[in-house]
């Protein structure tokens, strides 16, 4: 039987006239046979249904003859229906419409009671046959049981909207359908595009299932279907891993494949490493081995490249930067003495050597065999020493005079019987950290024998460098491991510049060493303002006066202008820290004399001598500082004018802005610095300021269009010639006319926006050093203006002013802290503070998964965000710091975003501890997701109390973390101090005893 019989081959022959359905293919739609076939449903549909029974009777019996008796109920059924009769169709319009007679028949016509024009009717199974089956297999039709119908039962009366609420749900389902089908089909056509694989991976935790081992399971069979079309994509690996992580139990074998095929990608490395410090079976010894393996590796790859010099210094960078993570992850253990080696090692076999003479890695090992004093030790020679002693025969210096004991001081491990146990062996632990970190070096026997440490423990940890730039940051971990931290640390490489400058409420956060700076304010009994302690400032002074006389003596050109810089840096700081007048001039002196014998190497160097100035700037010889300046400025040619004047500026407009003017004055006037400087009393004419003005807006025009080619190769280590001109326009019309310095702004708006699009859409290094010294310098002076005006009119004014300068900064400058923490002072007292969370609410959101630095962005807005509301609370309350749920909301929120691990997950984690109501489930989760810290367990002990410490000293132990204080020691030094209380409490009222009978006798 078919639908349509012309179509179908049929040799009968069509009746009327066709042409009106010329239209049609299919000769089964003439139009003059509608009333032929009215009529023939008329007069014979009962022969139709007889015909149509027995040709189905017979093909049936044809096809299943062994199957006659299941067909039986079947066949009874059908003659059942046949008997049913039919309305007739009552619409005569329909005999004009355009139907044909099928001759054969079609019982659906009276089944469906309608013509099919509407849609194609479904067909009544004849035989229980299946197409592609074999004979002897049939199909059984069976009747489900009909549901009973419920009674309808109204909604209860609510006050929200179910309903819009499931048709919203609905909604979004479909549009995640509809996105799925999307990307299939995008997938099949461009299999080669990963970012389309990898939405479709996340697509499908918004789908309906919920068992999370099905949806992972869908996820590795689409992530390997893209990986067969993308062979080499590391981002298409990494995410299968991270869905194997979720679910699966153990995937070291699966990683260890990866990176064995990516051994050459820094991304596949610290991937790996940072699924070896968070795995279940996490130890140190385990961790340390994955770095030498990252190491060893990535050496290979160098001595491979050394034809490629570019690519070489590519793999020594990528080395560096996983040593820099080795440096923190073993601070965080609390292995200093490991650390210190290790650093001491490789400044030795790296920078305090001639790079003529040819050094191995057996060489490496017999001077640290030898015993010999690793730099910053006392009387430490240095690797060159021992090589030129080994080379003439291995003679050996006379070392009778050196004492084989190390100072052990001890006097401060007294503990308190009036405390805790854990009280007293936290704060034990802690003072020994700070105070005993550096190794075991004598023969004598030692208390702690871990202080020793041995070749052998960092053999696979070494590595030759090559690269100047590799070699200072080198020297710059170094100096952070001791504790001096002179760079300005406010970019997204680096977490924050002073965490404690953010959250003086947190108890030991982040306060393992304490460094010296006064760049930024700070609370007065902040530890970053104090000098450091002894021990350590003996041991910098002594490694880097060595460092300087190795780099003086190699000549090398630009190995010692960064170490001379570093070297008063450090002694300009010192002077700042000093509070009383006799320290700050004893210091000045001792700066005093390192300048000049720095500046006897290099006469002609211009940073040395601005160091200089700024250390007598800093010291109150404000004449000293511009005599400096001035000679400099005087004597030097006219194209070093600039330079000069760009660093005198910055340092010196809040303190000496006379000279600062004049100097500048002199710059825009053809350098005529003699003819302005001879006599600072004479007034500036107002003619020579105009026409100063008009030459800086000239020439920063002139540079701007230029700007681009000169900046496209540059590393951004010193501002370009641009940013110079634009600094110098701004702070000379600032310190002759600060009304007209929103007007240069708005005329210096197109050079600032070049900037911005390089910084912002290519990421132009230069342009990023550029465009932010320029925002910091524009709002220290906005900030200037609205402190220094007394009309409430200009202040408002200012104020609205410096707002925008902020919001300008933070807009292209994101994770910026110094402007980050001027919007919460300035927005703490405000009534639209919703504006200040949402800000850092939206920057903490990651918006791209590829971003360089996306966890250290949320975590610095994370710790802006806790900032803001500690100074909301300190502004509205009695300064009393309360479990705020918003800090804790914001602090669980980054941590679910924070995905990669390290140490900016243990900084969220210990301020979540802090603030967070229920203390004891929140150690467990942070033990468990950061097993390395050791300050997440000094932090839960000082938390959870003595209850903790027993479980917080198995964990350390037990994963290879650095214990120094045992938990018996501490008791035995309780009881001993409460027996030696109790003996002078006895030996008091003994004398007490006395001296009343002594008295009753006289």
């Amino acid at each position: 039987m078919s639908l349509f019989p012309s179509a179908g081959g049929s040799n009968s022959q069509i009746e009327g006239d066709t042409a009106q359905s010329s239209w049609l293919t299919n000769n089964s739609f003439a139009s003059a046979a509608s009333f032929q076939l009215h009529q023939h449903n008329k007069t014979e549909p009962t022969r139709l249904l007889s015909e149509e029974s027995s040709t189905t009777d017979e093909k049936g019996s044809q096809q299943s003859t062994s199957s006659s008796s299941d067909e039986e109920p079947r066949r009874k059924k059908q003659n059942k229906q046949k008997t049913t009769k039919h309305p007739k169709m009552e619409d005569e319009n329909l005999l004009q419409e355009g139907y044909c007679i099928d001759r054969k028949g079609d019982k659906n016509y009276l089944y469906f009671r309608r013509p099919y024009q509407t849609r194609i009717p479904k067909f009544w199974r004849v035989t229980l046959n299946c197409l592609g089956l074999p004979r002897h297999l049939k199909v059984e039709l069976k009747e489900g049981k009909k549901r009973k119908k419920r009674k309808h039962e109204p909604p209860l009366e609510r006050y929200f909207h179910i309903d819009e609420d499931s048709e919203n749900e609905n909604n979004k389902k479909e549009a995640n359908s509809l996105q799925v089908e999307r990307l299939n089909q995008i997938t099949r056509t461009d299999p080669h595009d990963e970012e389309n694989w990898i939405q479709l991976v996340e697509l499908q935790d918004e789908l309906s299932c919920k068992n999370k081992s099905l949806i992972a399971e869908k996820k590795v069979s689409i992530l390997d279907k893209a990986i067969s079309h993308n062979q080499t994509s590391v981002a298409l690996k990494l995410k299968r891993l991270q869905v194997l992580d979720s679910v699966a139990q153990d995937t070291f074998r699966d990683w260890e494949n990866f990176v064995f095929q990516h051994s050459d990608n820094k991304e596949a490395w610290f991937k790996y490493l940072n699924h070896i410090k968070t795995d279940r079976r996490f130890t140190v010894r385990r961790v340390l081995t994955a770095f030498g393996k990252s190491l060893e590796r990535l050496t290979t790859h160098m001595h491979r490249s050394d034809d490629d010099v570019i690519k070489a210094v590519n793999y020594e960078s990528m080395m560096m930067e996983i040593f820099a993570d080795l440096i923190k992850f073993l601070l965080e253990c609390g292995h200093d003495e490991r650390c210190f080696y290790l650093l001491a090692i490789m400044v030795e076999m790296n920078i305090n050597r001639c790079n003529t003479q040819q050094v191995d890695m057996d060489d490496v090992e017999k001077f640290c065999r030898s015993d010999d004093p690793l730099i910053g030790e006392e009387k430490a020679k240095g690797f060159d020493s021992w090589m030129q002693q080994h080379q003439q025969g291995g003679w050996v210096t006379d070392d009778g005079d050196v004492d084989d004991v190390m100072d052990d001081d001890d006097d401060d491990d007294e503990a308190n019987p009036d405390q805790t146990l854990a009280d007293n062996w936290l704060r034990i632990e802690k003072l020994r950290s700070k105070r005993d970190f550096l190794p075991w070096r004598v023969k004598a026997e030692c208390e702690d024998e871990k202080r020793r440490v041995d070749f052998e423990q960092i053999k696979h940890l070494i590595f030759f460098i090559h690269d100047d730039g590799n070699r200072l940051k080198l020297v710059d971990l170094f100096l952070r491991f001791i504790g001096v931290d002179l760079k300005d640390r406010d970019d997204v490489n680096f977490q924050h510049s002073h965490p404690c400058h953010l959250i003086h409420a947190c108890n030991n956060f982040h306060d393992r060493f304490t460094s010296i700076t006064a760049d930024q304010p700070c609370h007065n009994n902040c530890p970053h303002l104090l000098k450091l302690n002894p021990t350590r400032h003996q041991t910098f002074t002594r490694a880097f006066q060595q460092l300087v006389k190795v780099a003086a003596d190699a000549h090398t050109s630009t190995l010692f202008p960064k170490l001379a810089g570093l070297w008063l840096d450090y002694h300009r700081g010192r002077v700042n820290a000093s509070r009383s007048g006799e320290a700050k001039r004893k210091c000045a002196k001792k700066a005093r004399i390192a300048a000049r014998n720095l500046l006897q190497h290099q006469p002609t160097n211009i940073d040395l001598w601005m160091k200089f100035a700024r250390i007598e700037l800093c010291a109150g010889k404000r004449d000293d500082c511009r005599k400096i300046v001035f000679n400099s400025l005087k004597s030097r040619p006219s194209s070093c004018g600039l330079e000069i004047c760009v660093q005198f500026s910055t340092f010196a407009w809040k303190c000496d802005g006379d000279a600062v003017r004049r100097v500048l004055t002199a710059l825009g006037d053809d350098c005529k610095f003699k003819k302005h400087l001879k006599s600072l009393s004479e007034p500036i004419s107002a003619a020579v300021v105009l026409r100063v003005g008009h030459f800086y807006m000239n020439k920063c025009e002139d540079l701007a269009c230029l700007y681009e080619g000169h900046v496209c190769d540059a590393t951004g280590e010193s501002p370009s010639q641009l940013a110079s001109w634009v600094v110098c326009t701004l702070m000379f019309f600032f310190l002759t006319s600060p009304s007209t310095l929103a007007s240069v702004e708005k005329d210096l708006s197109p050079v600032l926006r070049r900037m911005v699009t390089l910084h912002s859409h290519e990421g132009n290094l230069q342009a990023t050093s550029d465009l932010k010294m320029i925002r910091e310098l524009q709002m220290e002076l906005k900030d200037d203006l609205m402190t220094s005006s007394v009309d409430d009119s200009v202040n408002s004014k200012a104020k609205i002013e410096f707002r925008e300068s902020v919001l300008q900064g933070l807009d292209d400058f994101p994770a910026s802290s110094k402007f980050a923490l001027q919007l919460c002072k300035m927005e703490v007292k405000s009534s639209l503070i919703c504006n200040t969370r949402r800000y850092f609410s939206l920057h903490s959101t990651p918006t791209s998964n590829h971003h360089h630095h996306i966890n250290d962005v949320i975590t610095r807005h994370a710790i802006y965000t806790v900032t803001f509301e500690l100074m909301r609370i300190k502004a509205a309350a009695s300064g009393q710091v309360k479990n705020s749920p918003r800090i804790v909301n914001v602090l669980e929120r980054a941590i679910k975003q924070n995905t990669g691990g390290g140490d900016s997950v243990v900084e969220l984690w210990r301020v979540l501890l802090r603030f967070h109501p229920h203390g004891d489930v929140i150690v467990s989760r942070a033990l468990t997701a950061c097993p390395w810290s050791k300050s997440i367990a000094l932090d839960a002990v000082a938390r959870l109390g003595g209850g903790f410490l027993g479980e917080a000293v198995k964990h350390l132990t037990d994963h290879g973390l650095r214990v120094r204080t045992p938990v018996e020691e501490v008791e035995l030094l309780m009881s001993l101090e409460g027996d030696d209380d109790d003996a002078e409490d006895a030996s008091v009222e003994e004398e007490a005893v006395a001296g009343n009978t002594v008295s009753s006798v006289s």
